[in-house]
């Protein structure tokens, strides 16, 4: 069984290997199988990324959501480690972050608490049958969502991985802080995760 670190090198690898056709193809794929979802049909405030490094390109999902007149947001990450989530359009001004991530550049005062978030979509290196997040290991989405661990119910906002089929894995170890997903979309398959 792989170690958390090497189970991470070894589905990035993979990631990076698939060409530009392949991610398009997926990427289109899980925007068309978004479109069914009755939850996301109803959600007006989703969060979005911007992939690197072979993420589940998100364009399409952001530009079917932009026509459908939902309100975008992106993540923006603080000094602190948590996330902030500010509003993007077409015409929201960009720059990049210390890891070369576009961000909306607009103050701190124009983002929405995570509370009121409908959907949050979420890249990922892995994941598995309960739910469990392996992400880059910088624990951004973990530490903005920790309050999430205590609810009873899956009330909003629903935490979404976006991945390829292989990041699916038979099982990942839970650790006390990580924040379990809600679903997963890949380009074959709808997940729904039960608590």
């Amino acid at each position: 069984m792989f170690s958390r670190r090497d189970l991470r090198l070894e589905l990035r690898k993979r990631r990076s290997a698939l060409s530009g056709p392949a991610r398009e193809r997926a990427a289109q794929s899980i925007a068309r199988r978004l479109a069914l979802s009755p939850h996301y049909r109803r959600s007006r405030r989703i969060a979005v990324y911007l992939a690197i490094n072979g993420e589940i390109d998100c364009s399409p999902l952001i530009h079917a959501a932009h026509r459908q007149g939902k309100h975008i947001f992106l993540p923006c990450i603080q000094p602190d480690g948590h996330i902030l989530f500010r509003r993007w359009t077409p015409a929201t001004p960009m720059r990049r972050n210390r890891f070369g991530i576009l961000e909306p550049r607009t103050s701190a005062r124009g983002h929405l608490p995570p509370q009121t978030l409908d959907m949050v979509f979420m890249p990922l290196v892995g994941f598995d049958p309960r739910g469990n997040r392996l992400g880059m290991g910088g624990g951004y989405y973990d530490r903005t969502f920790a309050w999430l661990r205590q609810r009873p119910l899956p009330l909003s906002p629903r935490l979404i991985g976006l991945a390829y089929d292989f990041q699916f894995v038979r099982k990942l170890h839970r650790a006390y802080w990580d924040v379990v997903l809600d679903g997963a979309v890949t380009p074959s398959r709808t997940f729904r995760f039960f608590r």
